[in-house]
């Protein structure tokens, strides 16, 4: 085990979490100055995105505009001559995108509870791209201020059997079923592609008697997705999480010490090819006491493997971090200063992290190059606590970028 700690400023810095930190400041900036608020607000008015959706109906499909507000819905419903008006702000095509030159689709328009949808006359074929638009300003008036575009466009590819498996939630992280009372965010995980841009649609937080935890993610219209579009950062509102400030004071926290908890996914959520998720999620966890403290380099155990084998090198954490921070955060380096290539993997709930390199290891001198940014559950970096005001001066004990632990191979 390596027993030595030194901390280093490398200038090309490969292992970093600047972007992410970056990013993270200024949401919680906003959140202090009042949009997580005007978020809520806007919450607890009742209102639900508008979208377009295609659904399976009587072996086959329609398209559906869902999270109408019921008087748009009504006065649809009850105006007479449905088609002739939705054909003028509602229109369905052949192929990605409408085209201005092609007719649209024919079929027919009926509201029914609340939601307008368009059957059209003929199936539609598997494999076949179709686009659908709404003129959202056509029935949604200026002076109701409301959150949506003044047009929505999607893009539906209809499923055929031959597709494969159907989109599950493949993990959620933490894996833990213990989480600190200021547990920051979760890491959700998709088996393909998924729908972007109303997921909170499909999340909710309960507790143990099934009531729904009030607003309790970080919404302010930019979801957090890898390019892949398969995994969601989904962060808890960090104004209920630090001590002292109004929305916690308010509302409370969100998790409470010695409680239970479920975070569910429902499987209403469509992914990439308009499929809904094969199941629904549940991941089930119990609170333990806020976390305050630094992720210590000092407490970390280090397994240096043997020499011209490929066994993986351990580092052993003694707390969770953040699972997905441990897999771009954290390096090796060689003895001189050269990038280790190899395969990272997270073990034991995100206690221990394991690199298998490319090619077997030499004998000689190694360290691993660990980002002062790497956050534990609750949001504490190596670098600063969490509960540290990010508006005043931080006098940070380790002032470099990296800390690198040396060890040897033999």
């Amino acid at each position: 085990m390596a027993s030595i700690l030194h901390c280093s400023r490398s200038p090309r810095r490969a292992f970093t979490g600047g972007f992410f930190r970056r990013w993270w400041s200024a949401v919680f900036g906003a959140a202090v100055l009042g949009v997580a608020s005007a978020a809520m607000a806007h919450a607890e008015s009742g209102d639900t995105p508008v979208d377009l959706e295609l659904r399976p109906r009587d072996g086959g499909f329609t398209f559906v505009v869902c999270g109408l507000p019921s008087h748009v819905s009504e006065q649809l419903q009850n105006g007479g001559h449905l088609d002739e008006r939705c054909r003028e702000f509602f229109q369905i095509h052949v192929g990605k995108r409408p085209e201005a030159d092609r007719p649209p689709m024919l079929g027919r328009y009926h509201v029914q509870e609340g939601e307008l949808a368009f059957v059209p006359r003929y199936p539609l074929k598997a494999g076949l791209h179709y686009s659908a638009w709404l003129e959202l300003s056509r029935i949604l008036p200026a002076e109701n201020d409301s959150p949506w575009p003044a047009r929505l466009e999607r893009s539906f590819e209809v499923p055929s059997k031959e597709q494969g498996p159907r989109t599950t939630v493949a993990a959620v992280y933490p894996s833990a079923d213990v989480l600190p009372e200021n547990q920051l965010k979760f890491y959700l995980h998709f088996s393909a592609p998924v729908r972007t841009g109303d997921s909170f649609r499909y999340l909710q937080l309960r507790d143990a008697a099934r009531n729904d935890v009030g607003l309790p993610f970080v919404n302010v219209g930019q979801e957090l997705w890898d390019r892949e579009g398969t995994r969601l950062t989904l962060l808890l509102d960090p104004g209920r999480i630090k001590r002292g400030l109004k929305p916690r004071e308010e509302l409370g926290p969100i998790l409470e010490e010695g409680k239970s908890y479920v975070l569910e996914i429902d499987a209403a959520w469509r992914d990439a090819q308009g499929r809904p998720l094969a199941k629904p999620y549940r991941k089930a966890f119990s609170v333990a006491a806020p976390d305050d403290v630094q992720p210590d380099p000092h407490a970390w155990k280090l397994h240096a493997p043997p020499a011209e084998t490929r066994e993986p090198l351990r580092l052993v954490f003694n707390e969770s971090l953040d699972h997905a921070m441990l897999h771009r955060v954290i390096g090796v380096q060689g003895e001189n200063g050269d990038q280790v290539l190899g395969q990272v993997e997270v073990r034991e709930h995100e206690t221990e992290w394991r690199f298998q390199p490319e090619t077997p290891w030499k004998a000689g001198a190694y360290q691993v190059v660990v980002d002062v940014d790497l956050e534990d559950l609750a949001g504490n970096s190596i670098r600063r606590p969490f509960e540290v005001d990010i508006f005043e001066r931080v006098d940070v004990a380790i002032p470099h970028d990296t800390v690198a632990l040396p060890f040897r191979v033999e």
